[in-house]
């Protein structure tokens, strides 16, 4: 496993870059984001996705898989269109330590293989994230990383565990690990799913 370490708040060009490369050539990595730990990939990398699925013990069809998209611009390429009452309460909350839940484009996600009609979308308020979505030009996709239902306490464990099954670990300041908040926005009216680090009005 390849550590790359960057500033939370300034992060390094050039190790982003050559980081960006190594992902649009098919790697996979996991990174700290405002939330908690995830492991992901590019949307665009096939087998990367089904190496996260295998890598973390769980089955395509019940996978709680997320886009992580610089803005909801981006990420309305891969939904169904959104009534204007929700995108505009998802403008309110972003970027931030949220989750929507939203009626998925089955063509443009049909690469997931779960063959799901909704997707978890975020757009993290985390600067590293924040660059390598824009170098490569498409969002990442990701699910939290844990340890036996329980959140990881510092990055050695995490290593120790990936070490020989993920390409690279990002590191950076470490933070404590909760959660985001979940709205089901498959409806009509937004849904409070969970209530986690975002706080609700």
């Amino acid at each position: 496993m390849n550590s790359v370490e960057l500033h939370s708040k300034n992060p390094n060009k050039r190790d982003l870059g050559i980081l960006v490369k190594a992902l649009e050539n098919g790697d996979t990595f996991i990174f700290p984001t405002d939330t908690v730990m995830a492991v992901g990939c590019l949307v665009s990398n096939n087998q990367g996705i089904d190496d996260i699925l295998a890598t973390t013990n769980k089955k395509d069809k019940k996978a709680k898989l997320s886009l992580l998209c610089k803005d909801i611009k981006q990420a309305a390429q891969y939904l169904l269109p959104m009534p204007n009452h929700i995108f505009r309460t998802m403008k309110d909350y972003v970027p931030g330590p949220y989750t929507f839940i939203l009626k998925a484009d089955s063509k443009a996600v049909k690469n997931l293989g779960n063959k799901k009609n909704e997707i978890g979308i975020r757009i993290p308020d985390n600067e590293i994230l924040k660059e390598i979505i824009e170098l490569a030009g498409v969002p990442i996709i990701c699910t939290s990383l844990s340890n036996d239902g329980k959140f990881y306490k510092n990055y050695e464990e995490i290593i120790e565990d990936y070490k020989n099954k993920i390409n690279h670990i990002i590191i950076t300041d470490w933070v404590e690990q909760e959660e985001s908040t979940v709205f089901d926005c498959t409806e009509d009216d937004l849904v409070l799913v969970r209530e986690g680090k975002g706080k609700v009005d």
